[in-house]
């Protein structure tokens, strides 16, 4: 049973390893560490949302605490340059989480889009992969 720090940890992980796979390869932004965008090539941006934890079983020597929250991966692709290379970059993503349990992190919801559009230089996808996971004190 993952704790806020391990959890985070295996969702990111999980995307370093399989989107580093990737051919051609992005750059990712990673949440608090300085990062420059590439000049007019895709590139991402990682973040882990966590939500409102319940008490879904309680009792008999231990409690069982559901931690729900969602991983958010923001496409960047140069504006002008279509929304193509932008959705194949966000399937890739989706498919990285979609029906996965890692260590007890559980995306049995599924992944999808939010088409944002063009702000400034860039055109934006966000990926949102819901998960959840139980944490028994």
């Amino acid at each position: 049973m993952p704790d806020f720090e391990a959890a985070a940890n295996t969702i990111r992980s999980q995307f370093n390893s399989q989107f580093g796979a990737l051919s051609p390869t992005y750059d990712i932004a990673w949440e608090n560490v300085t990062f420059t965008p590439p000049d007019r090539e895709p590139w991402v941006r990682f973040t882990i949302r966590e939500g409102e934890a319940s008490l879904p079983a309680f009792g008999g020597g231990s409690n069982v605490y559901r931690h729900p929250g969602v991983v958010i991966v923001q496409v960047f692709a140069p504006d002008g340059t279509g929304d193509g290379t932008a959705r194949q970059i966000a399937d890739s993503i989706a498919a990285i989480y979609r029906g996965k349990r890692l260590s007890g992190v559980r995306f049995f919801d599924a992944p999808y889009i939010n088409v944002v559009g063009t702000d400034g230089a860039w055109f934006q996808i966000n990926v949102y992969a819901p998960f959840e996971y139980d944490l028994l004190t």
